[in-house]
């Protein structure tokens, strides 16, 4: 008797935890929670961008036009681009995609590619000791609107996250700041002293 007993409070018990981790597996979809345990916050979007994911009105795609099995050191740029990439989206409520494309083999993704401003370069690479020159993609476009921003090629992931959203930037605004700059009253040159301005201007958030 006293068997019988143990053993239907240990199905009890059983039953009781899988409602728990069901539970815990519906309010884990229903609700975004990611944790940041770094010092620096080095995996968390900046407060800048995770608004803009909010002001989207319609679907924004980010199509990375990347070679698969790039040779080191590239590979690691695809591979953090992707993770950033699903950062955006995760705080997007849905308006934000994106694509990871291989146009080496197709010529529609070949052609594609192009039409967005992204090239087919020549990759450096170290086999067996010796160097070898390859061909591949290394670039990405966004595309919200119908209109785009382009990186035709993406070498380095430091500053990523600055340059994506300073992109995003230009692509959500409704209005276009417009700045003016007079000449031919001893004002400074514009293409040699204004020149770093206008470059600042350029990229500014």
């Amino acid at each position: 008797m006293k068997f019988e007993e143990r053993t239907r409070s240990d199905f009890s018990f059983f039953l009781m935890i899988i409602g728990i981790l069901v539970l815990i597996n519906i309010i884990s979809i229903k609700l975004f929670v990611r944790i940041d345990l770094t010092k620096t916050h080095a995996y968390s979007l900046s407060k800048v961008s995770k608004q803009y994911m909010r002001q989207l009105k319609d679907p924004l795609t980010v199509k990375a036009f990347f070679t698969k099995k790039l040779p080191p050191p590239y590979n690691a740029n695809a591979r953090y681009l992707r993770d950033l990439l699903e950062d955006y989206r995760a705080y997007s409520n849905g308006n934000f995609n994106y694509q990871f494309l291989d146009p080496a083999d197709d010529p529609k993704l070949a052609q594609e590619a192009r039409s967005l401003g992204v090239y087919q370069i020549q990759l450096t690479a170290v086999e067996k000791d010796k160097f070898e020159q390859k061909n591949g993609y290394m670039g990405l476009a966004i595309v919200y609107q119908g209109r785009k921003e382009v990186i035709p090629l993406l070498q380095d992931t430091t500053g990523m996250e600055y340059q994506l959203s300073g992109m995003i930037k230009k692509l959500i605004q409704d209005e276009m700041k417009v700045v003016g700059i007079t000449q031919g009253f001893g004002e400074p040159a514009y293409e040699t002293e204004l020149s770093n301005l206008v470059t600042i201007l350029s990229k500014k958030l």
